[in-house]
């Protein structure tokens, strides 16, 4: 759909509803898109880098053991370095954008740089599976699930439902990235929006193994950037 490209942001909102109006939860979900604009929070994630978020003398990656939830992802997931159509459609790089939001979240709202103590809470809590395994369920009272190689086995085998589930997730991104520049132009993180776009397809891929499918349907989509709305609007450090 190549005038889609072009098109106005108002434009495009509509046109995507038209589109896709008997997706449930699209609207809200374009206004979540719209409203970011508007998040102090989010405004602060722009400039954010894993760089300039710890003391000086923390590494953001690890040398230690991995956990449970890495092991399991590296031994089964694709490390191919590029999004090509004959490679996996989630991969090792898109699992590891997790921990950069939950890094970046978890600075944001300390107020201060990471310590080693709190780097290793990034890798070694419960957040990250929580996230992945349960998904809206994140901040509940219900018990973490034990990650395992079966499930990461089935995310780096998902594929899109149809051509339209991989359409509305191109152009729900695409609008965002569009939202954002139009509002702040060159203040907007092209980083921001590619990890982004790997978080939503992460969570999208862990949405259909929850539910026992190999497919990623529309309505994954719409639940992933509910969950991404929701996990920047929590203060994360109690989970921590």
């Amino acid at each position: 759909m190549g005038f889609w490209k072009i098109l106005p942001v108002d434009v495009g909102y509509r046109v995507l509803l038209d589109d896709f109006g008997g997706v449930v939860g699209l609207k809200e979900v374009l206004d979540g898109i719209c409203g970011l604009v508007n998040s102090s929070l989010y405004g602060d994630l722009m400039f954010v880098s894993l760089d300039n978020i710890k003391d000086p003398d923390v590494k953001m990656g690890h040398d230690e053991e991995l956990s449970l939830l890495e092991k399991c992802a590296f031994d089964n997931l694709s490390n191919f370095p590029l999004r090509l159509p004959f490679t996996p459609l989630v991969g090792i790089k898109d699992f590891l954008v997790v921990y950069s939001f939950i890094a970046s979240f978890y600075y944001l709202r300390l107020g201060h740089k990471l310590d080693l103590e709190e780097r290793n809470k990034v890798f070694y809590s419960d957040t990250a599976t929580r996230i992945l395994l349960l998904l809206e369920d994140f901040d509940s009272t219900m018990e973490t699930p034990e990650p395992t190689s079966e499930f990461f086995k089935k995310l780096g085998k998902v594929k899109w439902a149809d051509s339209r589930s991989k359409d509305l997730f191109n152009r729900v991104t695409d609008l965002g990235f569009k939202v954002m520049d139009r509002k702040l132009g060159s203040k907007y993180s092209i980083s921001l929006s590619v990890n982004e776009n790997a978080f939503i397809l992460l969570l999208s891929g862990c949405g259909a193994v929850l539910d026992g499918r190999d497919r990623i349907s529309m309505d994954d989509v719409v639940r992933a950037y509910n969950m991404y709305f929701k996990l920047l609007n929590t203060n994360i450090t109690r989970l921590m």
